[in-house]
């Protein structure tokens, strides 16, 4: 079978950012589809590679996570159209999978399901148009009621759903009644973290700090103002327990100035990695911090930092309700704190610093469900989603 996968922000391992369109692509073509992959790059051209036998198309679509909303609804504006160009070349696929975020991605299916009758798959990556919504990015009555007519639309022509979790699900069975929608969570290969485990020592202190890391987008979304509160109390407290941010993002500067301003020494911020310096961070880590702001359409997410830490035996630490919070509470690999009350961070947290065994304990239970999340086994139940277009 013939599929063509597009995503905007399709990324290799060795170059860094989220994996998840890399890991299907690759699935697929571990099963013997034939893949092509349009994504696109920061360059003036287009730029074409064979890789884990299948072809990803580089279109020349300039993006950065610092682009301001209007600057981000141009590049994904010209990403659908270039990418239509290009495919529109290509010998007839069998079907599509189309990728957000953006929601204007479904644009590119829509297309090709009207002038080509072609089916296509649609994953939902983030709720749009719900999350700029929420997030105070979009506030025109008109442009919201054109988002949700062209959100209705995508779902209805595409020929299943895709949901990163299940809140996520329950979410799109209402948008899109009688439609088929599949789960699939972010995936992870636990086979690159089976080394990551850091030994726990029998005490922390100054020079051998509690470790919590973040590593990951660092936008308006992610909400790490709500980590340096936290920094700032255990600062105060003298507790052993240092903080250490890898990513780059839209609030990269307004992060290095609050901490300088702030004299947060127990704060450490990285340059963005690739998967192996995410592998390293994880492995000098003891606990794992995920973030976003407290907008109720971000606690459907899935981010990928949260299969990773899971396979890296990690304590899991998140500021938001939703069904992370709740599978790590119900499977006790970690916690949730109010960020309105961040001195609940300090209460949930010292367990963790006086008993080790506690510590050890939740890192375990973190690797066991790590398994609910495997590339491997879920990968290949990915490929069997494409059955839709046979029918």
């Amino acid at each position: 079978m013939n599929i063509v996968l597009f995503h905007q922000h399709f990324h290799k391992p060795e170059k860094g950012g989220a994996l998840r369109s890399f890991y299907l692509a690759t699935s697929l073509a571990q099963n013997g589809f034939s893949i092509t992959v349009i994504t696109s790059h920061n360059h003036k051209e287009i730029y074409t590679e064979f890789t884990d036998g299948y072809t990803v198309v580089y279109l020349p679509v300039p993006y950065k996570n610092e682009f301001s909303f209007l600057k981000r609804l141009i590049a994904y504006s010209l990403f659908c159209i270039q990418a239509i160009a290009y495919a529109r070349k290509l010998p007839k696929a069998d079907g599509h999978y189309v990728m957000s975020t953006p929601l204007t991605s479904g644009l590119i299916g829509l297309y090709f399901k009207v002038f080509r009758k072609t089916p296509y798959l649609f994953e939902t990556g983030d709720l749009w148009p719900d999350a700029p919504i929420q997030l105070g990015f979009v506030k025109n009555p008109v442009l919201k009621w054109l988002l949700y007519r062209l959100e209705s639309l995508i779902y209805a022509q595409a020929s299943a759903l895709v949901a990163l979790s299940d809140s996520m699900l329950a979410l799109l069975r209402n948008k899109a009644p009688g439609k088929t929608i599949y789960l699939l969570p972010n995936l992870t290969d636990l086979a690159v973290f089976k080394q990551a485990a850091l030994p726990t020592p029998q005490r922390f202190s100054v020079q051998n700090p509690f470790t919590i890391c973040y590593t990951g987008a660092l936008g308006f979304a992610n909400g790490l103002h709500y980590l340096i509160d936290v920094a700032r109390l255990c600062s105060k407290e003298n507790l052993p327990i240092q903080f250490v941010l890898a990513g780059e993002g839209a609030m990269l500067h307004t992060l290095q100035e609050t901490i300088h301003k702030l004299h947060l020494h127990n704060v450490k911020l990285l340059p963005a990695t690739n998967r192996a310096g995410v592998v390293e961070i994880l492995k000098n880590a003891h606990a794992v911090y995920i973030s976003y702001r407290q907008v109720p359409v971000l606690e459907t997410g899935s981010p990928n930092k949260y299969p990773d830490a899971l396979a890296a035996e990690k304590l899991i630490i998140t500021n938001f309700n939703g069904w992370i919070a709740k599978e790590i509470t119900a499977n006790q690999c970690g916690f949730t704190y109010s960020v309105e009350k961040p001195e609940s961070f300090l209460e949930k947290i010292k367990p963790y610093l006086n008993n080790t065994y506690l510590l050890q304990q939740a890192q375990y239970n973190a690797g066991i469900i790590a398994k609910r999340y495997s590339l491997e086994t879920e990968g290949k139940r990915f490929t069997t989603f494409f059955s839709e277009f046979k029918n």
